[in-house]
């Protein structure tokens, strides 16, 4: 059975980023007595030094928006959310009206990835229920059932 992949919390992966920065120790020292593999060194080195860059930004070129920004877009975000979850909970029910939805003559959107925005899937786009024959339309109309299995096999025979 394979090793399970050791898991470094975040505080433990920026001071060996840090070590390994300052250059105090070899890359071969440190990943002997951090017990890690070089390459796990390097990579968080790497994820450091390309990261700090980012806290010099100003003005226009700065990626971060306002609070009331993120505030609105949070708030977009949940409503949203909200607003599918609704539409998955109260369209399943409408399997007549989501068929009646999907236009097999547009020529620019498949009708499964109609089926897939309605809840629909493509079996039941298709499917046609079968009719009753008419030996079970005679058999629904008897006012007596007396008639057992045995004799109605032995009467279609």
């Amino acid at each position: 059975m394979p090793k399970k992949r050791k898991r470094h919390s975040a505080e433990c992966e920026r001071r060996w980023a840090l070590v390994a920065v300052k250059s105090v120790r070899t890359l071969r020292q440190m990943a002997k007595a951090f017990q890690i593999h070089p390459t796990r060194i390097t990579m968080w080195k790497q994820q450091l030094t390309s990261q700090v860059a980012g806290f010099f930004k100003q003005g226009p070129e700065c990626d971060g928006g306002t609070d009331e920004e993120f505030r609105q877009a949070y708030e977009k975000i949940g409503r949203l959310y909200v607003e599918w979850e609704w539409l998955k909970n109260n369209w399943a029910h409408f399997t007549e009206q989501n068929r009646q939805l999907i236009d097999e003559h547009d020529l620019m959107v498949s009708i499964q990835q109609q089926c897939d925005w309605v809840g629909l899937s493509r079996s039941a786009y298709y499917y046609t229920p079968a009719g009753e024959s008419q030996e079970n339309f005679h058999l629904m109309r008897l006012k007596v059932c007396a008639h057992s299995y045995r004799f109605r096999w032995e009467e279609r025979n």
